[in-house]
């Protein structure tokens, strides 16, 4: 896992931690919705922007699962 203190310290890439934050961020969220039936999303920027909010969170979940598949989008591979 990275540093999350300083991403760049390890082997992590940045488009790597922000993909893991957003899918963190999203399985939160999605939470929420079930418990609480609150939307972290629409509660801060509205309708509007949520689609195009999930589709990101969406493509995180992808990027940062798609490694456990033996699929690496990212690279991590050595170089």
């Amino acid at each position: 896992m990275a540093d999350l203190r300083n991403p760049y310290d390890s082997d992590e890439s940045a488009v790597k931690v922000t993909a893991w934050l957003l899918s963190g961020f999203g399985a939160i969220n999605w939470g929420l919705m079930e418990a609480a039936d609150l939307n972290i999303v629409t509660e801060l920027l509205g309708g509007g922007a949520a689609g195009l909010v999930y589709i990101v969170i969406g493509a995180a979940g992808a990027l940062s699962l798609a490694p456990h598949f033996g699929i690496e989008v990212l690279g991590g591979g050595d170089a």
